[in-house]
């Protein structure tokens, strides 16, 4: 019985947590779909108040703007796990249907908090690969954090209409 115990006590102690379910992740991204307020946005370490208070829409993973006189641009989002997204970026905002339209075939990495009402995302630039490298060298890039991100935005959500 003790040897039961034991065994049992190893078992439960050696279990790793469970991967994020691409199902769960589907239906917490399925909840954002609606419309969003900009609580705040910021590019490129400054701040971006002509864009705060506007409102953008979330449909199948694209942020859309829905006004044409915010600098925030149209986004199609790939969250992944453990808090990381990817972003590919529309330049033409004006397009109407951005299913036909052409994003950024490059994409911008940086992560997210998702809850019920709010979204917040943070990229990062991508630092220039070194090229030429010696042992005699410096590296050309320190190796210490990132201050300023390429972007970061936090939306709202908007309460729908009973």
């Amino acid at each position: 019985m003790l040897g039961f115990i034991i065994a049992l006590h190893l078992l439960t102690m050696t279990q790793t947590p469970a991967p994020v379910v691409p199902d769960a992740m589907q239906n917490m991204v399925a909840t954002l779909d609606g419309i969003w307020t900009i609580e705040s946005f910021e590019r490129q370490g400054s701040p971006n108040v002509q864009s705060v208070g506007r409102k953008v829409s979330i449909i199948s993973n694209v942020i859309t703007p829905m006004d044409v006189k915010t600098s925030f641009m149209t986004l199609r989002i790939k969250f992944g796990a453990d808090q990381t997204v990817e972003i590919w970026e529309l330049p033409d905002a004006s397009k109407s249907d951005v299913k036909d339209a052409k994003f950024d075939e490059h994409s911008k990495r940086g992560s997210y908090v998702a809850t019920k009402d709010f979204l917040a995302i943070s990229i990062i630039p991508a630092r220039p690969k070194e090229t030429g490298k010696s042992e005699d060298s410096k590296p050309s890039i320190p190796d210490r954090p990132v201050l300023k991100t390429d972007y970061a935005f936090v939306l709202k959500r908007v309460p729908a209409k009973q």
